[in-house]
């Protein structure tokens, strides 16, 4: 591709709406935005909707200006958009929650998230939140629920005005609605890393598989290769102990907030008798370890600024830090 002529971003998204809005009808309107994300992160999105649809999806275009800058046609990526919205619209119209904008009907939905202080001072000036050591609790409300994932909206300040509420009331319904709808999980590290590490193998042996016969016997063959490749590697170290557990939750999503959930630190702290450090692998999960002696705390403090640079999307970051839950106190502090 001749690079010289390739479009800015502001000129690929206008390129993008148009070619959209004349494919869809003149039924349908378009609406650029820049949403800020998590941590500032600040993503150009189209909504496409249809005059009497009160949701529609937010699709957002910095990946898609991404492929085509490594070669990928523009009607092409407006291909791809246009299924998306559309699959959006027949996948999820059964799973968009009844309700409407008045706060009798959301409080049930409504839930809470647990981000970075620091990293959303600018967010946080019209988002009402409570403080919680160096972490914000902000609050949304579920509109979709599936096996794809789950739609919220951000609980803003205009929304506490037209509904006549305070914090501490969304805290109140938050804390009754998201630990039943997204249940805590402590999984040992090993369990986790087997699992995904078995996705991996089994997804290769998959690929990997050119003899001819059945898809259901190629799987069966591919899932004997994974299971196989898994054991010669638990079995090379039988002696190791498994001293490290993820928390999060049963979605995966935003799974750092279980920390809030009651008695779920103090539970886990009982089960270990003794006090663990948590640290913050991202918003949808957190690592605990039980403290022992020879483990640094500069060396864990260490590990998570890493991880956070190499390894964790910008708007995933949770936090820097390390905290300690304490088993005498029932109450968890930040490692200076």
């Amino acid at each position: 591709m001749d690079l010289s002529s390739m479009l800015s971003m502001d000129e690929f998204v206008c390129m993008v709406e148009e070619y959209v809005m004349e494919c869809m009808g003149k039924e349908y309107y378009s609406q650029k935005q820049t949403v800020v994300k998590n941590n500032g992160v600040s993503l150009t999105s189209l909504i496409i909707r249809k005059k009497d649809e009160l949701i529609a999806p937010c699709i957002y275009l910095n990946a898609y200006y991404q492929q085509y800058e490594e070669g990928r046609s523009v009607r092409e990526i407006c291909d791809e958009i246009m299924d998306v919205y559309l699959n959006a619209k027949v996948n999820g119209s059964n799973h968009f929650k009844d309700i409407t904008y008045q706060f009798d009907s959301m409080k049930s939905n409504i839930i809470f998230r647990l981000i970075n202080f620091d990293k959303n001072k600018e967010i946080l000036e019209t988002v009402p939140h409570r403080r919680v050591l160096d972490f914000a609790v902000t609050f949304h409300c579920l509109v979709r629920e599936d096996e794809d994932g789950i739609g919220t909206i951000r609980i803003t300040g205009e929304h506490c005005k037209q509904w006549d509420v305070t914090v501490e009331d969304l805290y109140y319904h938050a804390m009754k609605n998201t630990p039943s709808l997204f249940p805590p999980m402590i999984r040992p590290m090993e369990e986790v890393m087997l699992e995904l590490m078995k996705k991996e193998v089994l997804s290769f042996a998959m690929s990997d598989l050119s003899h001819s016969g059945s898809d259901l016997e190629k799987q069966r063959e591919a899932e004997l290769a994974a299971n196989e490749f898994i054991q010669m590697l638990h079995n090379e170290n039988p002696k190791s102990k498994v001293d490290m557990y993820v928390l999060s939750n049963s979605r995966g999503i935003n799974g750092a907030s279980c920390i809030l959930y009651p008695e779920i630190l103090s539970g886990f702290s009982d089960e270990l008798n003794g006090d663990f450090y948590i640290l913050p692998s991202s918003i949808h999960e957190l690592i605990l370890v039980p403290v022992v002696e020879h483990l640094g705390i500069k060396q864990l403090k260490e590990m998570v600024m890493e991880i956070n640079q190499t390894q964790v999307p910008m708007d995933e970051v949770l936090s820097d830090e390390i905290y300690c839950y304490s088993k005498c106190k029932k109450q968890m502090i930040l490692v200076a």
